[in-house]
């Protein structure tokens, strides 16, 4: 099913929208399953670029013990695009300093005012001075985000955080958000929270700005 909805989505997408897909590997007989990786395989043979991969924190994940592995206490967030360059507006996913910027950024050493190459070669560097004056900064690729706990009458609710981050940080008002999956929150709720139209799996006709289901889609 993810494979025909995946193929079925990708010609409806808009050129500058974005595909989120929530997924994780389970395990069968001992050990994880590939379907993911060959998930990514199959998606690029059909024209998507597989642009980046997030991860959910669930803060909150099942209790267990097993004799071979810890609680699972993250998922996938893979983003595929049609094309290279795409609607993304960072500025409306972007956090709080935090605490740590008031001591750090107090007194700056010489090196923090210029750029310090990293010592290890990797081409990274930073300006640490480059922070003041600044009470938000850009978030990284985890999302620390708790999962649904009440029955919600679906198999795989998930907070309404989620989609609705990535929601944000790809459509603006009025932009078409699919789920082809019918995920729990991709209706009303968040219809009312985001100004976006939410569309279900029923209504691929339509030119997409986002898809979230237990898979998420954007095209905007």
């Amino acid at each position: 099913m993810v494979f025909t909805y995946c193929r079925a989505t990708l010609s409806h997408t808009k050129p500058t929208g974005t595909f989120i897909l929530n997924i994780k590997e389970r395990v069968v007989s001992g050990e994880r399953s590939t379907y993911v990786m060959e998930l990514i395989l199959e998606m690029k043979k059909q024209g998507w670029f597989w642009t980046e991969e997030y991860i959910w924190h669930k803060k909150n994940c099942y209790p267990g013990k097993w004799p071979n592995r810890f609680r699972d206490a993250w998922e996938r967030l893979l983003q595929f695009n049609k094309y290279k360059k795409f609607n993304m507006y960072q500025e409306e996913v972007m956090v709080p300093m935090g605490d740590w910027a008031k001591t750090r950024l107090r007194n700056l050493s010489d090196i923090d005012k210029t750029r310090d190459e990293s010592k290890v070669g990797s081409g990274f560097g930073k300006n640490i001075s480059n922070w003041l004056d600044r009470d938000k900064a850009y978030p990284t690729t985890v999302l620390h985000l708790a999962t649904e706990c009440n029955n919600k009458n679906h198999s795989a609710a998930f907070s309404e955080e989620l989609p609705e981050w990535f929601i944000k940080l790809f459509t603006k008002e009025g932009d078409t958000v699919l789920d082809p999956f019918m995920g729990f929150y991709l209706g009303v709720p968040l219809h009312s929270a985001t100004g976006r139209v939410i569309r279900c799996k029923s209504s691929l006709r339509y030119g997409l700005s986002a898809t979230f289901p237990h898979t998420m889609n954007n095209a905007a």
